[in-house]
């Protein structure tokens, strides 16, 4: 079920707007006060993709919470890992407000590759080259 949020503009029927808002399982705002909007967006009154909670569920099957997640959906998660050799396969699991689920999963290839030398290092070598072989050939003379 999606969830319908309505905010009345000036001119706007209040109760017309307050009665999508409801029978859409949403907020109603007046337009005078938008922070029950504004925790909507931050995720502290409610969802507006209709969220409840979120897994994350790491390579190694250690499942974690986010810290928090946003009235769209979105979160973070501070938990330290390290990318092995090879694909690495995170899962990320939605729990909605009106009981369902969905999962999806995100594979990234851990490899190894050689360092690369910096292109300032060939320089200075052969800078400092040349002036050897100038101080070389100055004490010659």
């Amino acid at each position: 079920m999606e969830n319908v949020h309505a905010v009345s503009l000036p001119g706007a029927n209040d109760a017309t707007m307050q009665g999508i808002a409801t029978a859409g399982n949403g907020v109603w705002s007046d337009g005078t006060d938008l922070s029950t909007l504004e925790a909507i967006f931050n995720g502290t009154g409610g969802s507006l993709v209709g969220i409840d909670k979120i897994v994350v569920t790491l390579p190694d099957g250690t499942p974690i919470d986010p810290n928090a997640v946003s009235g769209i959906g979105a979160f973070t998660v501070d938990s330290p890992f390290n990318i092995a050799l090879g694909p690495n396969t995170w899962s990320v699991t939605a729990f909605f407000t009106d009981g369902t689920s969905a999962t999806d999963t995100v594979t990234v290839n851990g490899v190894t590759a050689a360092i690369p030398l910096p292109a300032a290092l060939p320089l200075l070598l052969g800078g400092l080259g040349m002036l050897g072989l100038f101080g070389a050939r100055r004490r010659k003379s």
